[in-house]
């Protein structure tokens, strides 16, 4: 479900985003226009919120809720908290704690907000340790940031429950795997038993065991035996890559191979098959990892064949 709302005063504005109690104070003049565009995935939010006039933000979560905010751009929010000593992080924000911000004229900010127990939830399934959730400091890439964009824009035009989850896991696995980079080292010697190659081929078999479009970071540990935190050093040192970064190669590599099936007709249908819901950003991919857009590769199988 997205939403859309418009405000023409900053203390209306404070009460559009869900999840969040908040106070703003107008800090340049001007008549203010605010936007917040909102939707909702799979029960957590994920909105972009846009404001003509510099904002002094005093913000915290709900109860049972955590939040994250990225700027899209990064000159266009600083923070006025102990934040402003991580410019390239962010922090899991909770409901005990205060956070003040102050926004440039023109902002244009990704707002996070996920239920804690969502999050947890996920996080114990791959077997991370969600103990010092609340102190962690996060970098995300720009990656995640463009897909948060993305998911907002593609839900204008609706989310159907497939495309919804897939969001949902996406994002959560890219929480998880910030969570574990938070960490400079492994847990410790006693968490790193497993062989690294080992731990590598029984997560790659159990993608493609599975369906590389039905694979997650979930089923790839739990078949390695290992915590997400593990596998992810196992694959930097194996594969020069995370995992995450893998099953998507992976899953572009199963629809190479699908096109130069004879019996394929739809570029769209096997780009949806493992799990790519946005045909500008897969193609996009598709042709920088092989040279050739995906319909190309159709067409060269008529001349090859």
């Amino acid at each position: 479900m997205l939403r859309h709302s418009v405000a023409a005063d900053v203390m209306e504005q404070a009460g559009l985003l869900s999840a969040w109690e908040q106070t703003y104070t107008q800090m340049s003049p001007g008549r203010f226009e605010g936007t917040i565009v909102e939707v909702d995935v799979g029960g957590m939010k994920l909105a972009r919120e846009r404001m003509n006039v510099s904002v002094h933000h005093v913000a915290t979560p709900m109860d049972g809720w955590v939040g994250f905010t990225f700027p899209v751009d990064r000159d266009k929010l600083r923070y006025l908290d102990w934040r402003h000593r991580m410019p390239s992080k962010s922090v899991v924000m909770t409901h005990d704690k205060i956070y003040h911000g102050l926004t440039t004229q023109d902002s244009d900010v990704v707002i996070y907000s996920v239920p804690i127990e969502l999050l947890r939830s996920h996080l114990h399934d791959l077997k991370v340790d969600a103990g010092p959730l609340l102190q962690h400091q996060i970098v995300l890439s720009s990656d995640f940031i463009e897909y948060g964009l993305w998911v907002i824009d593609t839900a204008k035009d609706g989310l159907d429950t497939q495309s919804a989850a897939a969001a949902q896991s996406t994002i959560l696995d890219y929480f998880a795997t910030a969570v574990c980079n938070a960490d400079a080292l492994l847990a410790g010697a006693s968490s790193w038993r497993a062989d690294r190659q080992t731990a590598v081929t029984k997560a790659c078999a159990s993608a493609y065991a599975s369906g590389l479009g039905d694979a997650s970071l979930s089923t790839m540990c739990e078949a390695s035996g290992v915590s997400l935190r593990v596998l992810q050093q196992a694959f930097k040192e194996v594969m020069g890559m995370p995992p995450i970064k893998w099953l998507r190669m992976a899953r572009l590599n199963a629809v190479r191979q699908a096109l130069r099936d004879r019996t394929c007709s739809s570029v769209t249908q096997v780009a949806m098959d493992y799990s790519f819901y946005h045909l500008g950003r897969f193609s996009a991919e598709y042709k920088k990892l092989f040279h050739e857009a995906p319909n190309w590769t159709m067409a060269r199988r008529a001349i090859t064949g």
